[in-house]
């Protein structure tokens, strides 16, 4: 008869930090097993059964690295929160080209959007919702917002359109070095100014401006995770 073991303890790594060094495995006999923790790839019963495996580290970016989607890191908040650590802005070849942030400039409304990294999610939706409220979402990909809120690309459909401050983050760490493909054009970002008009960066020069909603204008998306 195949002896069992009655008693283990398992103290496994939580992220990359170790709580213990080793595992120990208490016999029958009163005999204990020490193994580091650094040796054990898994466990099992001795007819097969699964116990244990040892964890592995989720995989970490760099801002510039290529993200999972096939974009460029954006931006790395340094931990794990609300769903997501990194901002992944997608690549050239799925901007949004000459669209309305709105089709209607003389529409008043605040949204309540912000400007800060971390907003565009919640800007996209707030947005979005308004289409939808206004019977307008026949033709989605028409509206810089709701074209992100539609794309499918590099497998992942949770895009958005990007804040100020993420659009800032577009410009000054890459356009401004060359990188990313961007245009020497005009770019939205899913903040507004008042009831009117709503942010936008003039990439040729990196100046903040406020447009009215109606003016055909880059957009390009992002999404976290």
């Amino acid at each position: 008869m195949k002896k069992r073991l009655l008693v283990f303890t398992l103290i496994l790594a939580v992220g990359s930090v170790l709580i213990a060094q080793d595992l120990v495995v208490r016999k029958t006999d009163g005999t204990s097993i020490r193994i580091p923790i650094s040796d054990i790839v898994s466990m099992t019963y001795e007819d097969g059964a699964a116990v244990a495996a040892k964890p592995t580290a989720a995989k970490t970016y760099s801002v510039g690295d290529s993200g999972p989607a096939g974009g460029t890191i954006l931006y790395d908040k340094g931990t794990f929160s609300d769903g997501w650590r990194y901002i992944e802005m997608a690549p050239a070849n799925a901007e949004g080209k000459d669209k309305q942030w709105y089709v209607e400039s003389n529409d008043v409304f605040n949204l309540g959007t912000k400007e800060s990294i971390g907003s565009a999610r919640t800007n996209t939706k707030a947005i979005v919702d308004k289409y939808r409220s206004s019977g307008m979402m026949g033709t989605p990909d028409t509206w810089a917002a709701s074209y992100c809120d539609n794309l499918t690309f590099g497998g992942y459909d949770d895009w958005a359109m990007p804040s100020k401050e993420e659009v800032v983050l577009m410009y000054t760490n890459f356009h401004k070095n060359g990188k990313g493909g961007f245009a020497n054009y005009y770019y939205w970002t899913s903040s507004e100014y008042d009831g009117y008009n709503v942010w936008y960066l003039n990439f040729e020069t990196g100046t903040k401006y406020v447009f009215a909603r109606d003016y055909d204008v880059n957009v390009r998306p992002v999404r976290y995770f």
